[in-house]
């Protein structure tokens, strides 16, 4: 009769719209055990249920956002020698990442300090700093007074956006160029780090900027991601 066919059409529908719901709760937990997993530290012990919900939410809102492909794969600067090449292009990408993700924030986000980690402020601080003295010790060269303060007062609490982005950027293109006066056949001269001068050469000091910077680049972003979550009241998806 037509009242059977149409409960049985409800119930497939029904049935229909269960199974989805079904499909949907285990991607989105596959991708949330996925998104767990990319952090190589228990987050569950540093951020609470709700902060790590958001952050994840954040994520999966931008990882569908598409971009131009990074500096190391645009054919530039091929007139200098792939050590230093490379070492240019990871600055130059720190600072597209640290603009797109955390170029928006206002002070107080910037020296936001979510269970109590490192606030953003201070890995844009720390990235033009340390560029700066790493690349001093590849020019043979010691640490002066000035660098030496300006290592102890990156923490401090007091950032402005207009501030740590003129410092980054001002850094950023002065370090370019001494980057590339470097002689690349010096790669292999001693160099001797800190106080118990540490020894290294030119050219792992130089490899050592690019992977030193992109590893705050990272725990900026994340810490953005958390900061802007928790800022908006974003819910669960």
């Amino acid at each position: 009769c037509v009242r059977s066919q149409g409960s049985r059409c409800k119930d497939h529908r029904r049935q229909s719209a269960r199974r989805e719901g079904a499909v949907s709760l285990n991607s989105s937990r596959n991708s949330a055990t996925q998104f767990f997993q990319r952090y190589q530290f228990d987050a569950r012990r540093h951020l609470t249920t709700t902060e790590f919900r958001v952050a994840y939410w954040v994520e999966r809102q931008t990882m569908s956002e598409t971009t131009q492909p990074e500096p190391w794969l645009r054919g530039t600067l091929t007139e200098i020698s792939p050590v230093p090449r490379a070492v240019l292009h990871a600055l130059e990408l720190a600072k597209e990442d640290l603009t797109r993700w955390c170029g928006n924030l206002n002070d107080e986000q910037l020296n936001a300090r979510p269970a109590d980690v490192a606030p953003i402020a201070f890995h844009i601080r720390h990235i033009a700093r340390s560029v700066d003295r790493l690349l001093t010790y590849a020019e043979g060269n010691q640490l002066n007074e000035e660098q030496l303060t300006a290592l102890n007062n990156e923490l401090t609490p007091d950032a402005t956006r207009h501030d740590v982005f003129t410092e980054l950027n001002t850094t950023l293109a002065k370090c370019a160029t001494r980057i590339a006066q470097i002689d690349p056949a010096r790669s292999d001269e001693p160099r001797y780090v800190g106080k118990k001068q540490l020894p290294t050469t030119v050219g792992g000091l130089l490899v050592h900027i690019a992977d030193h910077t992109q590893r705050h680049v990272g725990q900026a972003i994340t810490t953005t991601k958390i900061v802007t979550a928790l800022r908006t009241g974003t819910r669960w998806p």
